[in-house]
Order: C-alpha cells, then structure tokens, then sequence
C-alpha cells in the first residue's frame, strides 16, 4: 500500500536569546525578530523535546513535526525509524559578537563521556559578514592537542585557531571534532539533531546572572580531532554525516522525486511553489522559511518571481541497512 500523501510542509521558526545575537535576521535571513534584541538563534526546523516547531499552515497547521512522524513517518521519512527524532536541526545564527570556541563529540565520543544526548556534526553557509567577521575551523598547521591546552590556559586560545577566510554564498563543513569559533557573520547552519556543545573558552563573558558561562575544557580536549581544518565550498555540495547540503541559484528550483526527505530553505527571493498533490497544487514561499519535502510528497519546484531566488537544500542520506 502506497504511504499517504504528505504535502510539503512549512514551519514556524522558534527565537532565541544569545549573549552573542544580534538583530540582522530580519534584514539578512527574513525572519520576523526584534531588531533590538539579542536573538542569536532561530530554530526553523526542530524535533526536539524542549524545542518542536509546528507546522504554520496547511492541512496540519499547528502541528509539531514529532506528532506527524508518529502518525505519517513512511510518507515523511521514507526509510527511516520512525521512533527517533528527527535527523537534521535547521537553524539561522546571527553572531553578533563572537561565539565561544567550541568543539561538539561524534556519536562515539557522546557515549563515552556518557552523554544522553547524539554527536553534533554542523556545516554553515555563510549569508553576511561583518568588517569584523571571524571564521576559524581546525587549529593551525602544527598545532597539536598539548600546545592548544596551553594556549587555553594562558587564555590565547584563539591564537592556536586556524582562520578561514570566506565569502557569501560559501558553504563550510564543520564535522564533529573540529575546533570552531565564528563572530560577526549570519549563517543558515544545518546539523545532526543534537544540542551537545563542548565550551572551551569563552573569552570571560558573562551569562545569565551575571556568572560566567560554564566551559568544559577536559570534555573538549579528549573529543577534539586537532588533524580536522575542513575548507570551504563555493555553494556545495557538502557531505555530513546524514545529508547532502547545497546552495542553489537561478529561477526555479526542482529538487526532484527522491525516496528520502530533503530540506528546502530559501535564501533570497520569493514566488510560488508547485507540487503534484494537493488541491491545485501551488504555495507561497519567501526566503527565510524552512520546507520539509516528505519523500512521498512527489515532484516539486519553486520558481522565483522578479528575478532569481536562491535556496538552501538538504537532502537526508539513505539509512544503513
């Protein structure tokens, strides 16, 4: 028996106070934020128990993506476990000042240090950068694990990173294991579903309270990968490690009928979307919306109006055997 239709569905993006935000989304991404604000983050895509965006309008309006899932997991997923959550967080970051340095575990490094929660591999594609943009991924050539615990420990951690430079329209794979750090840039950030962050330096800030933000610096060391300095791609593609990310430009958009779910955000631009199902078949899209194509959903494009659009899309790889 065929899965039930699904037609594409779109998603109401959830804010977030950062120390580190600022208040370019609205300018930069589309997203309806306060522009005097700190809103460092806009989840637009989420299965997470704390944190599920909900469908904003169609036939499911409302609902959270993990209760469609429950109800419609071969329509939306394909193959795929229908009791895990989600694959992939979606979300715009807007790093006013700079992030903290950083290092997320893999799957494996997550159940050593006895996580509950997965291994965190993320990639970027860069929307803005400011006259003070930072970029830094890997540490530099010769630098080892010994000599970045010590330059964090003199507090010149960022001394030991090594600097990317980068452009709009690039995309930066950011697997888990590499040092990173970013400030002054917009970036549409896709991830594995995982909220699992390993602080190493924060630069003395502040967080709520008054107190300084919590780092956890042996955590961090013992995960860290110091061979990992990925490069950046001009508009894609890039491999994580459940999906295929890519920036594409021009007048439409047809991602295709695939037996696995694709994720469609668009960057720039607006103009209707056309499908096989559903009653007349066409949408409204602008840029800064998140889309879940289901894998059932059949053919759809998106055609941009007035000029050329450009979007973000993301397709989930086939699960293993």
């Amino acid at each position: 028996m065929a899965p039930p239709t699904v037609p594409p569905l779109l998603f109401t993006p959830l804010l977030l106070d950062k120390v580190w935000g600022g208040g370019r989304l609205p300018d930069v991404a589309g997203i309806p934020a306060p522009r005097n604000g700190k809103i460092g983050e806009a989840w637009i895509l989420s299965d997470r128990g704390g944190a599920q965006t909900r469908v904003r309008e169609g036939p499911f309006e409302g609902r959270t993506l993990r209760s469609l899932l429950e109800e419609h997991a071969s329509a939306i997923l394909g193959r795929g476990d229908p009791s895990a959550p989600f694959p992939l967080l979606v979300k715009f970051l807007d790093a006013a000042d700079l992030l903290s340095i950083q290092v997320h575990p893999d799957d494996e490094a997550a159940r050593r240090e006895g996580e509950s929660d997965r291994g965190k591999h993320e990639a970027w594609i860069f929307l803005s950068l400011g006259s003070a943009a930072r970029v830094f991924a890997g540490l530099r050539p010769g630098i080892g694990r010994a000599r970045f615990e010590a330059a964090l420990r003199e507090g010149a951690g960022d001394s030991a990173l090594r600097r990317v430079e980068v452009r709009a329209g690039d995309v930066l794979p950011v697997p888990a294991g590499t040092v990173h750090a970013i400030g002054d840039v917009v970036v549409l950030e896709v991830q594995t579903n995982s909220d699992l962050t390993y602080r190493l330096s924060d630069g003395g800030r502040l967080g709520e309270g008054g107190r300084p933000r919590p780092l956890h610096v042996e955590k961090g060391l013992r995960v860290l990968r110091d061979d990992s300095r990925p490069d950046p791609v001009r508009g894609g593609p890039v491999s994580l490690a459940n999906c295929v990310l890519a920036w594409d430009e021009g007048k439409a958009l047809a991602p295709g009928t695939r037996a696995r779910p694709t994720v469609v955000v668009p960057l720039r631009g607006e103009g209707s979307l056309r499908w096989e199902g559903g009653e007349g078949g066409k949408r409204r899209w602008s840029r800064g919306e998140a889309w879940l194509l289901p894998a059932a959903c059949g053919e759809v494009r998106f055609e941009a109006e007035g000029g050329s659009g450009a979007w973000a899309r993301a397709t989930l790889s086939e699960p293993a055997s």
